[in-house]
């Protein structure tokens, strides 16, 4: 099996549409805003979309959004710039620590060694259907975008 490196990215078919992750220092506000600008999606489809920003699924698109207060289904053309450095910043955090901690096991995941991972213990939001919000109380909600469960706070993410 031949060692890829990042730089060599942009010459393997698939991966070479791969956004930055939100650590790199391509991935800057200007970057980021530049392609929400014109986004008519909903911003969990858009966090979810590997050629905008790299690294988020379903369970991190929604931590992202509540920690950063929008709502799962604003359009990423409405997204202001400050919204834009907290999307960074809070998906940087947010993923760091999940890598940190091993992950998130929920259900039967476990990793390629047999391991769980334990950032499942820290969610804010994802999976904490009907149960209340850590910092309102209000109910957490389920509903579906672009096909995915997404969980939300009607209170913290108003639309």
């Amino acid at each position: 099996m031949e060692l890829i490196l990042k730089k060599d990215l942009n010459k393997v078919k698939g991966l070479n549409t791969l956004a930055p992750e939100p650590w790199d220092k391509e991935m800057s506000v200007k970057y980021l805003a530049d392609k929400l600008k014109n986004k008519r999606l909903p911003m969990k489809s858009v966090l979810l979309d590997q050629t905008i920003i790299a690294g988020l699924g379903n369970i991190y698109a929604d931590e992202v959004l509540f920690a950063t207060k929008i709502n799962p289904l604003r359009l990423g053309k409405d997204v202001n710039l400050k919204e834009v450095e907290q999307i960074i910043k809070s998906s940087s955090d947010i993923l760091c620590s999940a890598i940190e901690k091993g992950g998130t096991s929920i259900r039967t995941y476990t990793s390629s060694l047999g391991v769980k991972g334990s950032y499942q213990d820290f969610l804010k939001v994802h999976y904490r259907v009907l149960q209340k919000c850590y910092e309102c109380d209000d109910i957490i909600k389920k509903i579906k975008v672009g096909g995915r469960g997404t969980y939300y706070c009607p209170t913290c993410q108003k639309k």
